[in-house]
């Protein structure tokens, strides 16, 4: 029997420190990038790959999520032997109706692995990076791994009581998982640098399916504020777990003498042209290992401001690495010069422009808008000054309208709780009618 991956994509998290961008959707299917959703780009990079049977593990508030899937992308991964699947949460016999933690969530639709299955490939709907599983997963075979961990390479100072790291030998096996250390383990023969987990996994399928199990029968202690008592499960793993694949999972198959490996991502080089050229390149180094864990306003306003440079990180212009989004491969126009992107559809009537981002469908007539993102179906009228500002979808901006950290018009509306200053920027709920 042929084999062949298939992926799961973890796309249910709250995200609290995103609100209120996530208030009205699931934060995988938060706008990005005037154009996309967060998720469309590691599905892309799953398409990208060939990788093309894809289960999405949904959880809070899914609707925007479930249109992106059932109205668009099941159209660009169809046909035999070929499919993206949203899957939602049910309740099982223990009650439990939401997914227990990122093991938890495969392992509750842990029947939905194809049988012919050579590797499950494991990522979040919520990271921004691109990157080539083909040369993951041939890594993972050529080591004989049985679960490897892709990693990035940080400073001590910058992983210590942030990141997960991975303390490893001089081969790249981990020795043991350390959960947001306060010291974090060296990479052998790089002092003042280590591994920090970029929560993107490859697993043998039969492995995976037996320490998930083994995994579900474990009880979940929790705290007075309803979190899971890592304390507690640190005492006792043999029977509590937070059901996580790097606080449980992980250990757990280092305690049975499995192979891990770690893989750097900045290894990873994907087929590279620009437009116009008929010349294939590496990847430019300075793109490569490029990764944003999209956690918070300030992470998400930086990933979409990495777009505007004039050499991003990020390159989403790559011919050979196209992002696609429900409506297909309809990418965003850029203006090199004033440093702005323009979705699909825009209508611009003079005015100042300059490093922001006009999400799909909107209009901006004579206004001044800097270090903005509208996220789409806004409606700017003139003589309006937006800066620092996130608009969200469906807000029609009156004349004159002076939004920016300070401004009379924020103050009033922030103190009325209506719109939020947080990370020092404005943030304009979804659909909001001045």
């Amino acid at each position: 029997m042929y084999k062949k991956p298939c992926a799961f994509i973890l796309a249910g998290g709250k995200g609290t420190r995103l609100e209120p961008l996530t208030n009205p959707r699931t934060k995988p299917a938060t706008p990005w990038g005037a154009s996309y959703r967060m998720i469309d780009i590691p599905q892309s990079n799953l398409l990208n790959s060939g990788i093309e049977r894809i289960i999405v593990a949904g959880q809070f508030k899914p609707q925007s999520l479930s249109r992106n899937i059932n109205q668009g992308w099941t159209n660009h991964v169809s046909g035999r032997g070929r499919f993206i699947r949203l899957v939602h949460p049910y309740e099982d016999e223990k009650g439990l109706n939401v997914y227990p933690g990122t093991a938890g969530a495969i392992e509750r639709n842990i029947d939905e692995i194809p049988e012919d299955t050579s590797l499950v490939n494991i990522l979040a709907g919520d990271h921004i990076y691109l990157m080539d599983f083909n040369q993951k997963n041939k890594y993972h075979q050529e080591q004989k791994s049985d679960f490897t961990i892709s990693v990035l390479a940080v400073s001590v100072e910058l992983a210590a009581n942030t990141y997960g790291v991975l303390r490893v030998d001089e081969q790249g096996r981990v020795l043991e998982f350390q959960e947001k250390p306060a010291k974090p383990a060296e990479i052998p023969g790089k002092p003042g640098m280590c591994w920090a987990s970029a929560g993107i996994y490859t697993a043998d399928p039969e492995i995976l399916k037996k320490f998930l199990l083994i995994d579900r029968e474990k009880e979940t202690p929790f705290t007075l504020d309803g979190k899971p008592d890592k304390k507690k499960i640190a005492q006792d793993p043999k029977r509590f777990s937070s059901h996580d694949f790097g606080y449980d999972i992980i250990p757990l198959l280092l305690k049975s003498k499995r192979n891990l490996f770690v893989y750097d991502m900045k290894d990873n080089n994907i087929p590279y042209r620009e437009r116009f050229s008929n010349q294939v390149k590496d990847m430019p180094e300075e793109q490569r290992g490029f990764w944003m864990d999209v956690g918070s306003i300030d992470q998400y306003f930086e990933s979409n401001m990495e777009l505007v440079k004039i050499n991003p990180r990020i390159n989403i212009y790559n011919p050979l690495w196209p992002l696609y989004n429900a409506s297909g491969l309809i990418q965003p126009s850029k203006n090199v010069e004033h440093q702005i992107l323009f979705g699909n559809g825009v209508i611009r009537k003079n005015g100042y422009l300059e490093r922001c981002i006009i999400g799909d469908g909107s209009t901006v007539e004579g206004s001044k808008i800097v270090n903005a993102i509208l996220l789409g179906e806004n409606y700017v009228e003139k003589g309006c000054r937006i800066e620092d500002t996130i608009i969200d979808k469906g807000v029609h901006v009156p004349s004159g309208s002076q939004i920016y950290p300070g401004s009379p018009l924020a103050d009033q509306f922030v103190e009325k709780k209506e719109w939020v200053l947080k990370d020092g920027k404005i943030i304009v709920p979804k659909g909001f009618e001045f």
